[in-house]
């Protein structure tokens, strides 16, 4: 086996690269870093709502609201494009197409690993401790 020098008096066995715990019929999610995500005003959509609901209601009690109830639907349609579009910016992000049962079959398998690898940096400082305690003895 390979051995990968620490210190003088301190080798590490370098371990052979494990397979991904990752089932074969998962895909493998795009890297994050490579995927921009939209401008926030993507999904503001509660300033314009406001707006178009303040209009509806009067300005005071004897005055008529400044929009008819009846030009509702054409005001709004601005805001039901804008709903359309971060609709599709949401879909187009990456795994948005995995379920629920998949993502936590996924952060069950991450968790896991994650065990591993504390159970092989725990046997690490077993190994050092050890060591130490030989090198104080002879």
């Amino acid at each position: 086996m390979p051995t990968a020098s620490v210190s003088p008096n301190l080798s590490v066995t370098t371990l052979p690269a494990r397979p991904s715990l990752r089932p074969s019929s998962t895909p493998v999610p795009p890297d994050t870093q490579s995927q921009s995500l939209p401008p926030p005003q993507t999904f503001d959509v509660l300033a314009p709502l406001h707006t178009l609901l303040s209009k509806l209601l009067p300005a005071s009690p004897d005055a008529p609201p400044s929009l008819n109830p009846q030009h509702l639907a054409t005001e709004a349609g601005a805001i039901k494009l804008r709903l359309q579009k971060a609709r599709a910016v949401v879909e187009a992000l990456g795994d948005m197409d995995r379920g629920v049962e998949e993502q936590e079959e996924e952060i069950r398998a991450l968790e896991e690993k994650c065990e591993k690898q504390r159970e092989v940096l725990r046997g690490l400082v077993d190994m050092k401790t050890e060591q130490a305690t030989a090198m104080e003895l002879d």
